[in-house]
């Protein structure tokens, strides 16, 4: 009876399946997965994301599981991606991206919308054109007010809530903020056949900024005497004192215009170390202008990172 009773059935063709339809894909376990990958940690990731790190920890966990495997490895720097790991980061990225973008366009969040980003004149005049050119892109409507400014005062206008995204060094411990992007920096510039014992000329901006301080710091630990020769207040005037012949500077090479060329010079200098980037966003909810905007500085540095031609050193 039963046999016959299945035959007797006909069901739609709207309700026949062919193969079994896809699952769906949490987007909030997406950007967990995206975030910890640049933060390097759960806990990091979880602070970036204002979430305790075993809420965050689950969420990588049954992502891992729709995806048939783990996604990271513990190395000895923090978690390292997976082979599944790495294919599944780019798409990720695309998902995130048009998820953004879909809810920015219909929300109408994003017309007419203004948005205040911080970095200091050398990275704005280094890093933000292609920020932009990603900006005017995904967040179309969007106004962006920049403002300049050495690193110690940019992160106190943060804190005032005067700064929405602000990329800058010497993050305070009190601001939550990602490490973006870490670089040595070098000596700029050209010595014409200096002595051991001669004074060091220097470029350098004016006080209150953090590179200068390190470089002369430097110089002072050991025993080196300098001569300032020129203070700018803009990554322009200091590139024009360099390209002048007036003296070295302490600078990010991936923030060096091409006709000046990184060199070492014919004495030894002082190490001057690695300085990290760091990003704040004082909104990360989901379809927030400053969350958009942070998400496009990551893939930004990211293909920074990735570029052959990229002076990233790690610490």
């Amino acid at each position: 009876m039963q046999r016959t009773l299945s035959r007797d059935i006909q069901v739609p063709a709207s309700y026949r399946l062919e193969k079994p339809l896809p699952a769906l894909i949490d987007t909030a376990y997406l950007r967990s997965f995206v975030v910890v990958h640049e933060a390097g940690s759960i806990a990091a990731g979880a602070a970036c994301l204002h979430r305790v790190p075993s809420a965050v920890s689950q969420q990588i966990q049954r992502l891992e599981s729709q995806m048939g495997g783990a996604l990271f490895l513990r190395g000895r720097r923090g978690l390292v991606l997976t082979e599944r790991g790495r294919k599944l980061l780019p798409l990720a990225m695309d998902m995130l991206a048009f998820n953004d973008t879909a809810l920015s366009t219909m929300q109408g969040e994003t017309s007419g919308a203004r948005i205040v980003v911080g970095m200091s004149d050398t990275y704005a005049a280094s890093f933000l054109p292609p920020i932009l050119a990603a900006c005017n892109h995904a967040l179309p409507g969007v106004t962006v007010e920049l403002r300049t400014g050495y690193s110690p005062g940019l992160w106190a206008s943060y804190e005032r809530g005067e700064i929405d995204v602000l990329l800058a060094q010497a993050c305070p411990a009190s601001i939550i903020a990602e490490v973006v992007h870490v670089e040595t920096l070098r000596w700029i510039g050209a010595l014409e056949d200096p002595s051991e014992d001669s004074d060091i000329d220097l470029v350098v901006f004016g006080e209150g900024c953090p590179d200068r301080e390190l470089a002369i710091d430097a110089l002072v630990r050991e025993g080196r005497g300098y001569r300032l020769r020129f203070e700018g207040h803009s990554h322009a005037s200091v590139v024009a004192a360099v390209r002048s012949g007036l003296g070295v500077t302490p600078m990010l090479a991936n923030t060096v215009p091409s006709p000046i060329r990184t060199f070492v010079p014919r004495i030894e200098l002082p190490r001057l170390g690695a300085i990290e980037l760091s990003l704040a966003c004082a909104d990360k909810s989901d379809g927030a202008v400053p969350a958009a905007f942070a998400y496009i500085v990551r893939q930004c540095f990211r293909r920074v990172r990735e570029s052959p031609g990229s002076h990233r050193d790690t610490l």
